[in-house]
C-alpha cells in the first residue's frame, strides 16, 4: 500500500503520520512540514527536494523510480548507467535515453545508476583537475570562482560525486551548431571546464560512482532542483558569447588542418578504373570476414579503407563491394548504414600512405595501370597468412581457439600466450638441437 500525502506549508510545523499496512509514503510538497512517521521503520530521502518514505532497502531497485519518473514527467531523457560507475548499462548508450515511462520500466530493470540525455541541452561540467597540488581550499575557491563565472543564480545545480559541479542549462539556438562535446575546453585556476550537448549525458541523482582513478566514491544530488525542461534557462549572454568565440576558434583549427589534407591528397580523387575495381576485388575476397564478438568492427574498418583509400575507390563503388561481395561472409551481416559509417570513418582517419597507394607502385606514365600481369599480381600485398593453428596438438589447438573466441580477439594474440606456459612446464627438461653440439632449452613463447 503506498500512502501519497499533501500537507499544507503552513500551520503546524510538525506533522506525525501513523500508518498502518502503508510501505510508502510520498511527500510532494517541498514547502512542506517536518514530518515524522511512525508505526514502521521508515527510511526517508529527498527526490529532487520533496520526501520519500519507504520501509524497503536503500539500495532496492524500485527506490529509483521515484527519481527516473521524476525526470520523465519533467521532460528530460534518461537511460541506465552501470551500477556504480559511470558507463551506460544499455546496449545504444544515450541513444537509449527516452521519457517514456513504459521503456523506461523496461531499461531499468536492474539496479543501476541514471544517466540523462544532453538533448536540447547544454550542460556546464566543473571539475577538479587530476592531480592538482592545491590545497582543498585552495581548489574550493577556484571551484566557486568558475561557478560565480557560469552560473546565472537560477538555473538547476547538481554536485558530482567528487564535489564538482553540473550547471544545467538549455541550449542557445545561436551555439546549437558551433558548440560539440568538449571536455577540457576551458580551465578557471585548477577546474576544468567541460561542455556536454546533444550526443552526450551527465550521470544524475541519487547515482553513487565507486573510486577510481578519477575521484573518490560519492553520489549525486541536486543543489538546486530541476524545472520542467521547457523552461530551462538560457546561459548568460555573456557565456554565450564566450562560448561562440571558443567554438570559432576550435573549429577554424580543424578546418584548417582538414583544408591541408585535402591539398595534399588532390591528385588523389576517385579511381573507379575497371581494372582497380577488379583488383580490389581480389583482394578484398582474401581479407577476413568481420564476425560479431571477434572484432569484427575492427575487421569492416580495415576491408572499408582498403577499398576506399587503400585503392582510391569512389564510395558507391566500395559500398557496392562490402555490401554484395563481403558482407555476405560476414556473420551477422551488417547493415547499409554501419557499412556507410564504416566508409566514412575509414576517409575521415589520418593515414600514413596516399589515397590510392595500393595502385601507385604498377602506373605507367600516363597514369593508368599497366598491362602486366606478372607486375600486377607483385604489386598487390596481400592480407597476412592466418596463423597455423592446425599445427598444434589437438589440446592446445581447442583451447587456443576457445580462449581466442571468449576474449574476442585474434588466435594470433592468444597462441604465444599458451606457448609460453607449455615452455614454462617443460621447464629444463627438455633441450632443442640446433645443430652440431648446439642445444637451447624449449623457450617456445619466444620463437
Amino acid at each position: 500500500m503506498v500512502l501519497l500525502a499533501r500537507p499544507a506549508s503552513s500551520g503546524r510545523r510538525n506533522l506525525q503520520l501513523v500508518t498502518k499496512g502503508v510501505s510508502e509514503i510520498y511527500i510532494n510538497n517541498k514547502n512542506a512540514p517536518d514530518i515524522t512517521v511512525s508505526g514502521a521503520n521508515y527510511r526517508k530521502f529527498n527526490v529532487n527536494c520533496e520526501s520519500y518514505f519507504t520501509t524497503n532497502p536503500l539500495d532496492g531497485q524500485h527506490l529509483l523510480e521515484p527519481y527516473w519518473q521524476y525526470y520523465s514527467q519533467l521532460g528530460y531523457k534518461v537511460f541506465p548507467v552501470a551500477k556504480g560507475k559511470k558507463n551506460p548499462a544499455c546496449r545504444n548508450g544515450v541513444k537509449d535515453a527516452t521519457a517514456d515511462v513504459t521503456q523506461l520500466h523496461v531499461l531499468f530493470a536492474n539496479t543501476c545508476n541514471i544517466g540523462m540525455s544532453c538533448e536540447g541541452m547544454l550542460a556546464i561540467d566543473l571539475d577538479f583537475v587530476k592531480d592538482s597540488t592545491k590545497s582543498r581550499d585552495e581548489l574550493q575557491a577556484d571551484l566557486e570562482s568558475a561557478r560565480q563565472r557560469y552560473d546565472d543564480g537560477i538555473c538547476p545545480v547538481s554536485r558530482t560525486r567528487s564535489g564538482g559541479l553540473h550547471l544545467v542549462y538549455r541550449m542557445p539556438p545561436e551555439l546549437a551548431d558551433k558548440l560539440r562535446n568538449w571536455n577540457k575546453a576551458l580551465r578557471c585556476g585548477d577546474i576544468e571546464v567541460d561542455l556536454k550537448k546533444t550526443g552526450g549525458y551527465i550521470v544524475v541523482a541519487p547515482s553513487y560512482v565507486e573510486a577510481d582513478a578519477k575521484g573518490g566514491a560519492g553520489h549525486y544530488k541536486w543543489e538546486r532542483h530541476l524545472v520542467v525542461f521547457d523552461q530551462l534557462p538560457f546561459p548568460p549572454q555573456y557565456v554565450i558569447d564566450m562560448f561562440a568565440d571558443i567554438a570559432s576558434k576550435k573549429n577554424a583549427r580543424t578546418e584548417s588542418k582538414q583544408i591541408n589534407k585535402d591539398k595534399q591528397h588532390l591528385d588523389c580523387g576517385d579511381n573507379d578504373d575497371p581494372t582497380v575495381i577488379e583488383r580490389a576485388r581480389k583482394y578484398l575476397a582474401k581479407m577476413p570476414e568481420a564476425i560479431g564478438g571477434q572484432q569484427g568492427h575492427n575487421k569492416l574498418l580495415q576491408a572499408a579503407t582498403a577499398m576506399a583509400w587503400g585503392f582510391g575507390l569512389s564510395w558507391e563503388t566500395t559500398f557496392e563491394l562490402l555490401w554484395g561481395e563481403y558482407n555476405c561472409r560476414c556473420q551477422p551481416e551488417w547493415s547499409e548504414k554501419e557499412i556507410l559509417h564504416k566508409i566514412d570513418e575509414a576517409m575521415k582517419t589520418d593515414h600514413p600512405n596516399d589515397r590510392g597507394y595500393l595502385t601507385r607502385s604498377n602506373k605507367t606514365t600516363d597514369g593508368r595501370l599497366a598491362d602486366n600481369s606478372e607486375a600486377e599480381s607483385n604489386s598487390t600485398p596481400e592480407p597476412p597468412e592466418p596463423f597455423p593453428v592446425d599445427a598444434l596438438p589437438d589440446v592446445l589447438k581447442d583451447f587456443a581457439v576457445e580462449g581466442a573466441r571468449s576474449h574476442g580477439s585474434d588466435i594470433v594474440f592468444f597462441v604465444p600466450v599458451i606457448l609460453s606456459a607449455v615452455s614454462g612446464a617443460m621447464g629444463m627438461l627438455f633441450r632443442v638441437k640446433i645443430k652440431g653440439g648446439y642445444f637451447i632449452y624449449p623457450a617456445i613463447g619466444r620463437l
